[in-house]
């Protein structure tokens, strides 16, 4: 009876093993799968800011079956997640989106322990907060096709201007920078004080 009970103990404990080691071997691998794709992503960002002029003239084929040579180093599929993100999304601050999906690879995967929501949250402000300081001031511009803010900054910029006036966003931007740098990026306000008293 003894016997019986030790052999169902160890038994439970086996199965407990294997399921938390299947889980483990589970989560690896999503967490690879995002880190690659993580990287792809921030490959293909940086042939679409040398490309995708190139490459914007596929978007006019009236065939969907016509065959177009894409310049983008990730081909078809890169040309359209940087078209999305930068074109239709943050501009330059969608560089900040492979940081985030990089940010949940590494807590699956587990190679360091860091703050997880924490380091999104400030990349996910960043990604805002760039889009639309650059679409405030370059506006709707030619690079990129939508300028370096993307259609997200131009939008939320010319939002912002329309209620508070060019001075009264420059002025919000300013405000909203400098929180960021304090509290997401542990600046001194110190460090900020001097040039202030310097002007003074």
């Amino acid at each position: 009876m003894g016997k019986q009970k030790k052999s169902n103990g160890a038994s439970s404990r086996q199965k407990k093993t294997d399921s938390t080691s299947s889980g483990e071997n589970l989560r690896f691998i999503i967490g690879l799968i995002l880190l690659v794709f993580a990287l792809y992503m921030l490959v293909v960002f940086i042939s679409y800011l040398l490309t995708g002029k190139a490459d914007q003239d596929s978007l006019s084929l009236k065939n969907p079956d016509d065959v177009f040579a894409y310049q983008n180093w990730g081909g078809k599929f890169g040309f359209k997640v940087g078209h999305y993100f930068i074109f239709h999304g943050f501009g330059l601050g969608a560089f900040f989106i492979p940081l985030i999906t990089g940010a949940f690879s590494l807590a699956l995967i587990r190679v360091k322990y860091f703050r997880l929501w924490k380091n999104v949250l400030r990349f996910l402000l960043a990604t805002v907060l760039i889009s639309v300081i650059l679409g405030y001031f370059a506006g709707q511009s030619t690079f990129l096709g939508a300028g370096p803010g993307g259609e997200f900054g131009f939008f939320i910029a010319s939002k912002l201007n329309g209620m508070m006036g060019k001075v009264g966003t420059g002025a919000l931007m300013l405000v909203l920078t400098v929180a960021y740098l304090i509290f997401a990026l542990h600046v001194s306000p110190q460090t900020i004080r001097r040039p202030i008293a310097s002007v003074a």
